[in-house]
């Protein structure tokens, strides 16, 4: 009885140790993806890209800026995007950020009291550099061309500069009989913020 026991608990172990993550710093993401390491068949379920270097910490926070009497309040928070059920996708340490964007004392946008998840929160896209990341932006108005990549660049541990780079999408004049919408992130400029926390 006693060598069942220990024959069991060794194949419990065994299924428990293969069963786990692999873990990939989140810097090496583009690069391992890429390589011949990747999955063959694409399934990256076992794969958890993990910052195991804190480089996300000095864009965590509270930030704010001015730019053509526009106020930006912005909230950047660790996020673990989980590896949806079902997929073959990663799960992984991120980055959302949440903002308000008021403009002549009126707010034209918030997503602060959105749960994490929703797709109108910004969420970290590409580790550039360990001072530049860039967040997947998207709106309620995203048919009409307002999404794109909002990209941060830190200036230092208390100033970092942001602009959007809009999607070049095709716009259906069905859906949007006005043409594209105006952006709420500079486009042509940047934004200053400072550390506000």
């Amino acid at each position: 009885m006693k060598k069942i026991l220990i024959f069991t608990f060794l194949v419990i172990n065994c299924i428990l140790i293969n069963a786990q993550n692999r873990i990939i710093s989140i810097e090496d993401y583009y690069s391992f993806i890429n390589s011949d390491s990747a999955p063959e068949d694409d399934d990256f379920s076992d794969i958890y890209f993990k910052d195991i270097n804190n480089i996300r910490e000095p864009f965590l926070g509270n930030w704010e800026g001015s730019y053509n009497n526009r106020t930006y309040i912005i909230q950047i928070s660790n996020y673990i995007q989980p590896a949806p059920e079902n997929n073959s996708l990663a799960q992984r340490d991120t980055m959302l950020m949440r903002y308000r964007v008021v403009e002549n004392g009126k707010v034209i946008k918030d997503v602060f009291n959105l749960q994490d998840g929703d797709p109108l929160i910004p969420v970290f896209n590409t580790f550039i550099s360990p001072r530049n990341y860039s967040f997947y932006y998207a709106s309620e108005e995203i048919l009409c061309g307002r999404s794109g990549s909002i990209y941060f660049h830190l200036r230092g541990s208390d100033s970092l500069r942001i602009s959007l780079r809009p999607s070049s999408q095709f716009i259906d004049l069905n859906d949007c009989p006005n043409g594209p919408v105006s952006q709420i992130f500079p486009v042509k400029g940047s934004v200053t913020l400072t550390r506000v926390d």
